[in-house]
C-alpha cells in the first residue's frame, strides 16, 4: 500500500517545516555560539564611541565600539542600552574564533524551546487532520 505524501503534507505545509527547521539549527547556532563566548571568551572594557538606543519594539538597540582600526557593534536591549552613553566603559567577553564582541545578559533565555515547541507542532499532518475534520463535517450538513 502506498501512501500518498500530499494526503498528509501540502507543499506550503513542507516548505513552513523546512522554515521551521533551518530556524531551529540557526537558533541553535547561536545559543551555541554565545555560550562559547561567554564561557571561554575574554572579558574587556572597552569605550562606548557611538550609542543608537531604539524605545520601539521592532527596533533593536546597539553600542558601537572601536578596537584598534576595527568598529564592533553590540546588540542590547533598550534599558541597558541607556546605562552605557557615549565615552563610558562597557564590559564586554571577545572570542578570537568568532571575531565578535558581546555583552553578557543576566537573564539569557535559549530559543530552543520555543522552536523545539514550534517545530513539534509543525510536523503534525495538519492537511490530513484538516480534510478529515472537513469530510466529517460535510457529511454531517
Amino acid at each position: 500500500m502506498k501512501i500518498s505524501r500530499k494526503k498528509y503534507y501540502s507543499n506550503n505545509h513542507l516548505f513552513f517545516i523546512g522554515m521551521v527547521i533551518a530556524a531551529f539549527f540557526y537558533g541553535n547556532y547561536l545559543d551555541k555560539k554565545y555560550l562559547e563566548t561567554v564561557q571561554t571568551g575574554v572579558r574587556s572594557l572597552r569605550r562606548v564611541e557611538k550609542q543608537y538606543c531604539r524605545y520601539s519594539r521592532k527596533s533593536r538597540s546597539s553600542v558601537l565600539i572601536r578596537v584598534g582600526n576595527t568598529e564592533y557593534g553590540i546588540a542590547l536591549s533598550s534599558e541597558i542600552c541607556e546605562q552605557y552613553p557615549v565615552n563610558s566603559a562597557i564590559p564586554v567577553y571577545y572570542l578570537k574564533r568568532y571575531d565578535e564582541y558581546i555583552y553578557r545578559v543576566d537573564n539569557y533565555k535559549s530559543r530552543m524551546n520555543f522552536l523545539l515547541t514550534i517545530l513539534l507542532i509543525t510536523i503534525l499532518p495538519w492537511t490530513y487532520f484538516w480534510s478529515v475534520f472537513y469530510s466529517k463535517y460535510a457529511r454531517a450538513k
